[in-house]
């Protein structure tokens, strides 16, 4: 198991504190993002996003699955741009707090479907830096805006019902999965 070190995303170009607690965020999710009892949330803000997308993931877990098949992963696929084609597709109208947790468990299932699938391992930290790049590049500038990671916080606060918020978030990502799977099928 990785130690919380050496999760430092070989991103990190900028001494920017949000984009570093992006690309930690990224790299935390996808490596201990699963594991509640393995590693413990250096922040309230990895406490929050672990928990909004273990309680997306337990509730729409046969959707998320279907999803590992149907994207087909291998060593001799594209992967950034794969990843980035799916992700491109559920930001396409605009960003929202439920759009980021559901990438975050798109990213997060993914990497266990990796740890899970012999052969694929090696991908776990493509599948970090994916989510990393594309998170630090697309959504820090959002996350600035609203005020920081700390305000997912106050939209997914750890004791309230988040079913509906997550609902929604999971219905724009499933859609665009789906579609953006369908695509990539296609292309092969």
């Amino acid at each position: 198991m990785l130690s919380r070190n050496s999760l430092e995303s070989p991103l990190r170009r900028s001494l920017d504190p949000l984009l570093a607690e992006t690309e930690r965020l990224a790299w935390f999710n996808v490596y201990h993002g699963l594991e509640p009892s393995d590693v413990k949330p250096a922040s309230q803000t990895e406490l929050c996003l672990r928990n909004s997308v273990v309680k997306m993931l337990e509730k729409h877990s046969m959707v998320f699955g279907g999803m590992m098949v149907r994207l087909d992963i291998g060593r001799n696929s594209n992967f950034r741009q794969g990843f980035n084609e799916v992700a491109d597709e559920l930001f396409r109208d605009g960003v929202t707090w439920s759009k980021i947790v559901a990438l975050f468990a798109f990213g997060a299932r993914l990497g266990q479907h990796c740890r899970q699938t012999p052969g694929l391992e090696e991908l776990v930290s493509e599948v970090a830096a994916s989510l990393a790049e594309f998170t630090s590049q697309r959504l820090t500038p959002w996350v600035r805006e609203q005020g920081g990671w700390s305000m997912l916080c106050t939209v997914f606060p750890l004791e309230k019902d988040m079913e509906t918020q997550l609902w929604r978030g999971l219905l724009v990502l499933g859609v665009t999965l789906t579609a953006a799977t369908a695509f990539l099928a296609m292309r092969k």
